[in-house]
């Protein structure tokens, strides 16, 4: 019985709204392996937000877990530019940045703008260094998506100094909050805590999570690595709940998939060099074996 009355009083649930699976072309992250750890970070919710596929989510409702999924998708538009769209389980066929945004609308999805300093990836990387959008053209694109994502985990402390600012400047906007976990150990290291009266993730329906992601108070946490590998984490705004009108529209998309941008997301994200110093490890570590 006590057990089951602070089941009862929970009042929050924490999600993971951006990370990735081993559909996605840069990670090799089986599904059963991102739920299992999603349930040891003691996360409600996740978003699976594979490159241009949506395909991880058949799969993850074929597994047991207490963990609820959203299925979701991370576009790359036609300059590079990635988005975000939840509750989508068709491939996104537009390109064109703002077809995207109407199309994920059109499917009764909600669109977020992810790391937005990232190299390449970034709307606003793409805008101030590749000058590939004008001022009017960002304002636009902003305000036609419904989040902004606030902390991205993989992002660098310069690129997450930047969003802070962006978020300071577009207080208005719903803030969100992603791992972008490629490894397992990864999920959950920035997580979104949301306000719900007897929260219970499972047992939500889809528009009721879609209205407490747009509208509940929430807070933007990170998690933290120590010095002996334990894991604290650290709070870094609590965020009173906005108010947006939830709009749903019927699919008449046909489905379609694209793969690219692969070699540009592997070096705007640091993958590359990571790669490589895990090459240069395995190489050391043979050698000390045969020496052995």
């Amino acid at each position: 019985m006590p057990g089951r009355q602070r089941q009862l009083k929970k009042s929050t649930i924490d999600c993971d709204l951006h990370l990735h699976t081993n559909h996605s072309f840069d990670c090799e992250s089986p599904v059963a392996e991102v739920l299992r750890w999603a349930e040891t970070k003691e996360l409600d919710v996740i978003a699976v937000t594979d490159h241009d596929l949506v395909t991880a989510y058949l799969e993850a409702q074929s597994i047991e877990s207490k963990v609820r999924v959203i299925p979701g998708v991370e576009v790359t538009t036609k300059l590079g530019t990635h988005l975000l769209g939840y509750f989508i389980t068709e491939p996104i066929i537009s390109k064109d940045i703002l077809d995207v945004i109407d199309e994920i609308h059109d499917r009764g999805g909600i669109c977020s703008l992810p790391h937005p300093y990232r190299s390449d990836t970034g709307l606003i990387y793409n805008q101030e260094i590749k000058n590939l959008y004008t001022s009017d053209e960002v304002a636009q694109i902003i305000e036609a998506v419904d989040l902004i994502e606030g902390l991205n985990a993989k992002c660098s402390d310069s690129d997450r100094n930047k969003t802070e600012q962006f978020k300071t400047k577009y207080a208005h906007k719903i803030h969100t909050a992603g791992s972008d976990a490629h490894q397992p150990y990864e999920v959950g290291r920035a997580r979104l805590r949301l306000t719900v009266a007897n929260a219970d993730a499972t047992t939500m329906t889809d528009d009721e999570l879609k209205i407490a992601l747009l509208n509940n108070q929430r807070e933007i946490i990170r998690e933290t690595i120590q010095e002996l590998g334990s894991a604290e984490t650290l709070t870094l705004s609590v965020i009173e709940g906005a108010r947006k009108t939830l709009e749903l529209s019927k699919s008449l998309i046909p489905t379609g998939v694209w793969h690219r941008m692969r070699s540009v997301y592997m070096r705007s994200t640091g993958a590359v060099k990571v790669n490589n110093e895990l090459k240069s490890l395995q190489s050391n570590r043979k050698s000390k074996e045969k020496v052995l």
